[in-house]
């Protein structure tokens, strides 16, 4: 089920003993989850998504790239004057959080 965890894991520079101790479980429970010899509850699932910065559906293998990967590619698909508009849009967005 978790297609793409071990590379998620990899990626955040994460062992499987370090990811096993931030979601208070053990390490051979990750390797089980990195195998598909087990799945994760929910809990865990939502959990394990926070800790390596990455979707569900990613994780589970519905989607082949990351969030941040889908990002860069569709910011490397616009031209000059589509980018500056969505750094205006981002712009305003940051000035009205501060």
């Amino acid at each position: 089920m978790l297609t793409n965890l071990k590379n998620a894991r990899q990626k955040k520079g994460l062992k499987q003993k370090e990811l096993a101790d931030l979601l208070d479980l053990s390490s051979k429970t990750i390797s089980n989850y990195e195998a598909g010899a087990r799945d994760p509850d929910i809990k865990t699932l939502i959990k394990m998504a926070r800790i390596l910065e990455v979707t569900i559906d990613y994780l589970v293998g519905l989607e082949e790239k990351t969030l941040v990967e889908q990002i860069r590619d569709r910011i490397a698909e616009l031209n000059r004057d589509e980018l500056a508009d969505l750094l205006g849009d981002y712009i305003e967005v940051i000035a009205k959080i501060k």
